[in-house]
C-alpha cells in the first residue's frame, strides 16, 4: 500500500487529493476487499473516491456518511495494483508532519487486517500490504 499527496504543504479551506494504491504481487486473488481509511478531524471528505482500473461491482464512497469505509467489493488479481484517489478539505494550518491518517485493507485471502498511515506534509509514507493465502 502506497499513499501519495498531490500537494506537500496545502493551506487551510484548500482542497487537496491523494492516492492509495495497493499491489497484490502474490499468485492469489483478493477478493470482496474492503480498503478503508480513518480521516483526523483536521480533514473533511470531499468525495467521491475514484478507483483505477474502475470495477462495475465496487462499492465508492460519494459522501461523508460513507467513511471510514473508502471501497468495498474490490477484486485484486495477482499481479496487478488498484489506485483509489480520495479528495479532502484541510480543515487546519498545515505545518510539516501536521497532519496524519491511517488506512486500512481487509480481505477473506490475508491472515490479519494490515493498516499503515501517512502524513500529510512534506514526507511521503510507503506501507506495504501482504497478501498471503490461509
Amino acid at each position: 500500500l502506497t499513499k501519495a499527496v498531490d500537494n506537500n504543504q496545502p493551506a487551510m479551506g484548500q482542497r487537496v487529493t491523494y492516492t492509495i494504491t495497493i499491489a497484490n504481487n502474490e499468485l492469489i486473488t483478493a477478493t470482496n476487499a474492503l480498503i478503508s481509511d480513518t480521516l483526523p478531524l483536521s480533514l473533511t471528505f470531499a468525495g467521491p473516491v475514484t478507483l483505477d482500473p474502475p470495477q462495475s461491482n465496487a462499492i465508492l464512497a460519494t459522501t461523508a456518511q460513507s467513511m471510514p469505509v473508502l471501497a468495498s467489493n474490490v477484486t485484486i488479481t495477482p499481479h496487478t495494483s488498484i489506485t483509489l484517489t480520495l479528495p479532502v478539505t484541510v480543515n487546519a494550518y498545515v505545518t510539516d508532519t501536521v497532519i496524519i491518517n491511517t488506512a486500512a485493507v481487509t480481505c477473506a485471502e490475508m491472515d490479519t487486517m494490515v493498516t499503515g498511515q501517512v502524513t500529510i506534509g512534506t514526507i511521503d509514507t510507503y506501507l506495504p500490504i501482504i497478501l498471503k493465502n490461509h
